[in-house]
């Protein structure tokens, strides 16, 4: 989980993209704030958080305490991880993911090429991040 905020990156891949390569996985529904994930993300986060400090993004069994706070959180994600493949019969397919649910890179094979295009920047692979917290443009104005 790259953030407790929704956020997007966008991948682009070939045809010939196989399980073999490690495509992206995607957990459906794990960007949602269910009770399980909230336990998870909150166990996850408490000091002294070692896990959370060694790696910015969350990984689903990252964390003891996170995993013993959840453990139906952990089998639902585990259970709906899938990988996500090229349309058939489309030369290229377009992601675009909401990266605060769960995801990761699938197992390739020893010696084979995983191939995909992401947006060029600095943007991590995905759209500008903004601050989860901001007022609306001219909120504060009327808030006065």
């Amino acid at each position: 989980m790259d953030t407790f905020a929704p956020i997007v990156k966008v991948w682009v891949f070939p045809a010939d993209t196989s399980l073999s390569q490690g495509p992206l996985h995607f957990a459906a529904g794990s960007q949602h704030n269910s009770p399980g994930r909230l336990r998870w993300m909150h166990a996850y986060s408490l000091p002294p958080a070692t896990e959370a400090m060694r790696e910015p993004s969350f990984r689903l069994l990252g964390s003891a305490a996170a995993a013993a706070a959840a453990p139906d959180f952990i089998r639902q994600t585990q259970a709906s991880m899938a990988a996500v493949l090229p349309l058939p019969f489309a030369s290229r397919t377009l992601v675009i993911a909401d990266t605060s649910g769960l995801h990761h890179r699938g197992q390739g094979v020893v010696g084979a090429v995983r191939r995909s295009s992401r947006l060029p920047g600095d943007n991590d692979g995905g759209l500008p991040r903004l601050h989860p917290f901001r007022m609306p443009h001219g909120a504060a104005e009327d808030a006065a």
